[in-house]
């Protein structure tokens, strides 16, 4: 088989029942519009509970025999489990989404062709205001303050570092594999060390969710947890500029 194209990673916790036809559904679709002919999925359970992922996995294996299924034995976070996908798969281009694939097929399109023009090392999803017609006032006001933070205080143009949806080239790849954050916030470590690191490209793809979509707020306790990274990442964004 000619090598893959595209690898498409993504994580997996406790997911809802149906999971695995939608999965199925998006990523034809996806695959449909871009014409690509040799994809590889790569799915990364971390450390599911409730079953419902070994009840449908097979439907992935069935659908596409060239599947990766990586089981974690313990829930070690998105970030854990995408640098751990990330150093196991070899391709030219990487993409990240999350399960559900909640961003449309057009937004997941234009992110892929964005790399293919070889004009950036990373394209990173840029959620615009109708995203935030369509999450809760609690998510929304936390991702606006984020993000202002991000903007004003990192000084990072790539301000949206929350969005599901990325992907990179072999550069960008190596630098995602330098990150050490386990959970929600290692989008915003890798972030950091692009936006003020000169040999890697960052450009900014707009997205949109597909219609639909309704996203949960994060529970309270990995709020709390994610203040600590937080708080790391933003010293190290400051060392550097002391260093500069």
């Amino acid at each position: 088989m000619p090598p893959f194209q595209l690898a498409i990673l993504v994580p997996v916790y406790n997911p809802p029942v149906g999971w695995c036809s939608n999965l199925l559904q998006q990523l034809q679709s996806f695959i449909q519009q871009t014409g690509l002919q040799h994809v590889q999925l790569v799915l990364i359970n971390d450390g599911s509970v409730n079953h419902v992922y070994e009840n449908e996995v097979d439907g992935i294996a069935k659908a596409h025999p060239t599947a990766l299924l990586m089981n974690l034995a313990n829930n070690s976070g998105k970030g854990f489990a995408l640098r751990t996908a990330t150093a196991a798969v070899e391709a030219p281009l990487y993409l990240f989404t999350d399960v559900d694939f909640p961003y449309s097929t057009k937004s997941m399109t234009d992110l892929y062709l964005q790399l293919t023009q070889n004009t950036c090392d990373i394209a990173a999803g840029y959620r615009n205001s109708d995203y935030y017609n369509r999450v809760s006032g609690f998510r929304k006001q936390l991702s606006i303050a984020l993000r202002y933070i991000i903007r004003k205080r990192l000084k990072l143009f790539a301000d949206d570092t929350q969005c599901g949806l990325k992907g990179f080239n072999e550069k960008g790849k190596q630098l995602f594999l330098q990150t050490t954050t386990n959970r929600y916030l290692y989008d915003l470590e890798w972030m950091v060390k692009a936006c003020n690191n000169s040999s890697v490209r960052v450009q900014p793809v707009p997205v949109q969710l597909r219609d639909g979509i309704v996203l949960r707020n994060l529970p309270l306790r990995i709020l709390f947890q994610e203040a600590g990274n937080f708080l790391r990442i933003f010293l190290f964004k400051k060392s550097i500029i002391r260093t500069a």
